[in-house]
């Protein structure tokens, strides 16, 4: 190779690396990407953040020195974009889109003829690092909503936002709207729901359904046993540790043994009390009962009172199987 063709040789081989670390850095300085990434130089080159960040259909976080570009699509076609301004941020912060629908205490009232075009709202939020909310931006965010079947007139359209503290929907002023495409954009200093309202005269603001007032609780107050005898009153249902409860009538301790019955007293308190506690109360048994006393004369009870069965053959004929309890002879002295 002669000397002349050395000479070319170095030049194209320089001209072909400062073509590709142009590349490099034109990369440097315009990453696209869903996160404020550095990019590093070898050789003590440093480090360069790329200005402008761009995400669709993924979370784009920025710094404070950097402008983004967030696009957020939806089943029903429509589409959300925020523009986010160099400076607009203090620290690295995630900006994400999503629908939504209105709850009850969120909905205009329908008094106001107001119509919420496509029927979502749309959630637009951002976090810092520590997944705190970023509401307020130091400059306005432009933010455009692609909506289907956007009317033709647009006289009464109007974008809203949902203010918290005021409990309304208020107008957001300066929207643009264009039928062709269906966009509506408009410029905020801050973050919540936003939704394309249709209503007659595009009102500054727009009231809410004030929801059913919720029920005062009824207190029910707990029975207390009465002074004089320590007993408590009729009607008072009563649970030990066994989880039995029992009703207590006319003195007498009676076992609910249904589900069916114990329904029939909703809404009364059920009083926990020690199995010393029921004790005091000689037990009431259901009819149907086949009872027993010391002297082993046994009856059955029927209508609260106690009836002899006086023979073999009719404990044998209307009773076989049915338990037989034995109590005292002052139990049986009760029915």
């Amino acid at each position: 190779m002669n000397k002349q063709a050395k000479i070319y040789s170095k030049v194209s081989l320089s001209f072909f690396i400062i073509f590709v670390l142009g590349l490099f850095g034109f990369t440097a300085a315009f990453g696209y990407g869903s996160s404020p990434g550095v990019i590093g130089g070898g050789g003590g080159g440093g480090a360069m953040t790329p200005p402008a960040l761009t995400s669709f259909n993924v979370p784009m976080t920025v710094g404070s020195n950097q402008q983004g570009t967030a696009t957020q699509t939806f089943a029903d076609n429509s589409q959300v974009k925020v523009e986010v301004p160099a400076g607009s941020v203090g620290s690295n912060t995630t900006f994400s889109v999503t629908q939504g629908s209105l709850s009850t205490a969120n909905t205009p009232v329908s008094t106001t003829g107001a119509v919420m075009i496509n029927g979502v709202v749309y959630n637009i939020n951002a976090t810092n690092l520590s997944g705190d909310p970023v509401r307020d931006f130091s400059k306005d965010l432009t933010i455009s909503i692609t909506v289907p079947n956007l009317p033709a007139n647009t006289a009464d359209l109007g974008v809203y936002y949902y203010n918290d503290l005021a409990g309304q929907w208020q107008l957001i002023p300066g929207a643009t709207f264009n039928p062709t495409t269906g966009a509506v954009t408009f410029s905020v200093d801050h973050l919540t729901k936003f939704a394309v309202v249709k209503v007659t005269g595009t009102p500054t603001t727009l009231a809410v359904a004030t929801p059913a007032p919720t029920p005062e609780p009824i207190i029910v107050p707990i029975p207390e046993p009465t002074p004089a005898t320590g007993l408590y009153p009729n009607g008072t249902l009563l649970r030990n540790s066994d989880m039995r409860i029992y009703i207590i009538e006319n003195g007498l301790k009676r076992h609910i043994t249904t589900l069916t019955e114990l329904r029939t007293y909703a809404g009364k308190p059920i009083v926990f009390v020690a199995a010393e506690e029921l004790t005091k109360y000689p037990t009431k048994y259901s009819d149907g009962t086949l009872i027993r006393g010391t002297d082993y004369k046994i009856y059955v009870i029927k209508l609260g009172q106690k009836v002899p069965v006086k023979t073999l053959d009719e404990l044998r004929r209307y009773y076989a199987g049915k338990p037989i309890i034995n109590v005292s002879l002052e139990t049986i002295a009760l029915y």
